[in-house]
């Protein structure tokens, strides 16, 4: 007697299938869907028995199943020729196990299925070892990968956020890419790939950092990544930390995850069977598997935004420079999400705004402001601009706001950041004169605010009627030193004032450091604590930014402060103010 085993695998190839049109599938939270697949396989030879397994929906809290029916070329599989049952993997995953006896020429099958799905949240754990080891495709002991995934920091949320965010920013979606299958050191290399490039290497940092961590195989709606309306093969991340938690890096989904994904298996990496046929008889058996047609059909589906989205400009009295839209996000979660923005386009049907350093990929839990910079172009005075500006966050609605331009607007924008080297953690102040002040992570106030360093690097803006400043702050882990600035609010123009430095060495050992204010510099060997004092004396009103530098052979900082300075008056001045301001004071009695 023979046997005969026959695998398929499944590289998540675009498969033909048809949907309901749906324009946004990220604010999708429930959707009943039918599911087709069908095959066959052809024989050769004397079968005994013939036994097939096949990949199908699980079932679990957020995917229910509410049909189920098997077939084959005579009709329903319930027969003593053919009948089936569901199995498990090594993974976990449910597969369903098909048998025919005595089985002659060709055999089809067709599975009928009907899902509910509901939008994804937390999710079950999987804390199997091969889940946490490195394979042929997560190479998550590379040290490249390794030196990545370090940068991370954070509580879980925080770590798998950056991490997706870093991918979604790096490594461009290329639908060339389909029909490989890169490991995370190639992906790296190439910087390019598809669904199941993005998924392992996210899943290569995460195993490096020790989270168990599996691919999810299975389907999904397309949306704003493929150029058509039909499902999708596709590929996304689950960690199981404290809590399980979803993250797909090619739609921008952390923390929750749209009904739209179907899910089929968990696998260690991208690579996975699809089907496998067994058989058994006598003679020169031959058998040929099909591949596993697929169809997907929404049969009702039900639309609400993950995040509320309200957005507004900054500023309406401009006319040159830069605009700033600032866009407010709600969610009862913590999530990653993806804005995309688009400005009102020229007469050739170009964008009429130049986006500045988007802030796209966004992570936060329950509420974030995000602050996006547009270019304006050279205007014709003798003209009317007005320009509508469309925020479309991928798990909310689109919101719109005009941008009016006015030649009488006009602004001055000077910026000072207490320290430009800050600790996670640190509350530092900024100070920016009659000016709005907001950072590329969300905070926001006006003239004077005390905000807190976030995990990592940042930038500072101060922004005035159009006009804009910009401090880039470091965000590091340990100080070697902290500096101290002192020196008086307001100064007298033309008169000197002290400008005092504290600088503290925190570690054990004696350091270089160099002192800098101006034109002066002072470099001493720093045991302890030490004050520099320095003269200042400012030549006019607007001389008035006191920033001091402060390094040593490996590391640099400045602290700055903005001081108010008064304006000299003449002798004449002085004599006739008084009684200027009394009679203005007279006058005012009668009116």
């Amino acid at each position: 007697m023979k046997k005969l085993l026959i695998l398929t695998i499944f590289l998540l190839l675009p498969i033909q299938v048809s949907a309901t049109e749906i324009t946004n599938p990220q604010i999708v939270s429930e959707m009943k869907v039918n599911i087709v697949e069908s095959g066959f396989i052809e024989l050769n030879g004397t079968i005994y028995n013939l036994e097939l397994n096949l990949s199908i929906p699980q079932t679990n809290k957020y995917q229910t199943l509410d049909y189920f029916d098997v077939k084959d070329s005579f009709g329903p599989c319930r027969t003593k020729f053919c009948s089936y049952r569901f199995i498990y993997d090594k993974y976990g995953n449910r597969l369903l196990n098909i048998k025919w006896k005595d089985p002659v020429g060709k055999v089809n099958y067709t599975v009928n299925s009907t899902l509910s799905i509901k939008r994804r949240g937390e999710i079950d754990k999987k804390l199997l070892e091969e889940f946490r080891e490195p394979t042929d495709l997560v190479q998550s002991a590379d040290p490249e990968i390794v030196e990545l995934a370090s940068k991370a920091r954070g509580n879980d949320f925080e770590k798998i956020s950056y991490l997706a965010k870093w991918i979604g920013e790096n490594v461009e979606y290329d639908r060339i890419y389909s029909d490989v299958n890169l490991s995370a050191k190639d992906i790296l290399k190439v910087r390019k790939g598809v669904c199941k490039e993005f998924s392992n290497l996210l899943v290569s940092f995460l195993r490096d950092l020790g989270y168990y961590s599996a691919v999810a195989v299975g389907y999904v709606h397309p949306g704003r990544i493929y150029e058509t309306y039909e499902f999708q093969p596709h590929g996304w991340a689950e960690i199981y930390a404290d809590k399980g938690i979803v993250a797909d890096p090619v739609w921008s989904e952390v923390g929750y995850l749209d009904a739209t994904h179907v899910k089929f298996a968990t696998f260690p990496d991208s690579s996975w069977k699809f089907s496998e046929v067994n058989a058994d008889g006598i003679g020169n058996i031959k058998i040929k598997l099909s591949d596993n047609d697929v169809k997907l059909k929404i049969l009702d589906l039900k639309e609400e935004p993950v995040i509320d989205v309200t957005t507004n400009l900054l500023s309406n009295n401009i006319w040159a420079n830069y605009t700033v839209l600032k866009t407010d996000l709600k969610a009862d979660r913590c999530l990653l999400t993806k804005i995309e923005y688009k400005s009102c386009v020229d007469g050739r049907g170009k964008d009429f705004l130049e986006i500045i350093e988007p802030q796209n990929i966004v992570y936060f839990c329950n509420e974030k402001s995000v602050f996006t910079i547009f270019k304006i172009p050279v205007l014709d005075e003798r003209k009317n601009y007005k320009c509508d500006i469309k925020a479309f966050p991928y798990a909310g609605k689109e919101s719109i706001v005009q941008l009016v331009l006015n030649p009488k607007g006009y602004g001055y924008a000077q910026l000072s950041v207490e320290k430009t080297v800050l600790k996670p953690g640190e509350k530092f102040l900024v100070s920016a004169r009659d000016s709005q002040i907001f950072t590329d992570y969300g905070e926001y106030g006006y003239e004077e605010a005390e905000f807190t360093a976030p995990n990592y690097d940042f930038k500072v803006y101060g922004y005035n009627s159009g006009y804009l400043a910009q401090k880039n702050i470091s965000v590091v882990l340990e100080k070697p030193i902290e500096v101290y600035l002192d020196v008086n609010e307001t100064a007298f123009e033309g008169k000197p004032i002290s400008v005092k430095v504290k600088v503290s060495n925190l570690i054990d050992e004696s350091q270089e450091i160099t002192v800098i204010f101006r034109k002066d510099s002072i470099s001493e060997i720093l045991t302890d604590s030490k004050d520099f004092v320095f003269n200042f004396t400012p030549m006019s009103v607007n001389d008035n930014l006191i920033q001091v530098f402060v390094s040593t052979p490996d590391f640099s900082t400045s602290v700055s402060k903005i001081i108010t300075v008064v304006a000299q008056k003449n002798a004449w001045e002085n004599i006739f103010q008084p009684i200027i301001d009394f009679f203005n004071w007279l006058f005012s009695l009668f009116q």
